[in-house]
């Protein structure tokens, strides 16, 4: 069993594995970053961190979260060399934590390219989830240059 944050992107159900949530917060105000890769939403300040977010919806169906009293900032840790990176993942309708078991959990027989970060659907109160694998929402080089940004412009 695994214990999953349930979340909406606009009609479809999505699951985030509640060990990768560092913490969930309210929508905040963000600063836009000019010219920003496509679902940057912008940055906001995490506990004296600039971190960025990326609007979950707008990366995946190209519009943007709508400002539902449910929607929620998800941070999770966005590096994959250990350094401690905070991220934020604006979702809609963060609902439930639930656990779902492991071995009842299918591959769609799809993926993209584009979207390596979609894993697999479990069954759920009638509904399909499918899973967030949140290490691989960016890509390496926009990563990279993300966090380089973020470093290099924070007033200490």
């Amino acid at each position: 069993m695994m214990l999953m944050l349930l979340f909406s992107i606009g009609a479809s159900r999505y699951a985030l594995p509640a060990r990768d949530v560092i913490e969930i917060i309210p929508l905040v105000n963000l600063r836009p970053v000019p010219k920003a890769p496509a679902g940057i939403a912008g940055v906001f300040n995490y506990r004296g961190v600039v971190a960025p977010a990326i609007d979950m919806r707008a990366a995946l169906e190209g519009k943007p979260s709508q400002p539902l009293f449910s929607t929620r900032i998800l941070i999770v840790n966005g590096a994959r060399d250990g350094e401690a990176r905070p991220l934020g993942l604006i979702v809609e309708r963060a609902s439930d934590a639930v656990e779902l078991p492991d071995s009842e959990a299918q591959s769609t027989g799809v993926t993209s390219p584009d979207a390596p970060y979609l894993a697999a659907v479990h069954h759920y109160d009638g509904a399909m989830v499918q899973r967030i694998d949140p290490l691989l929402l960016l890509p390496e080089s926009i990563r990279e240059t993300l966090f380089q940004e973020i470093k290099e412009n924070t007033v200490l």
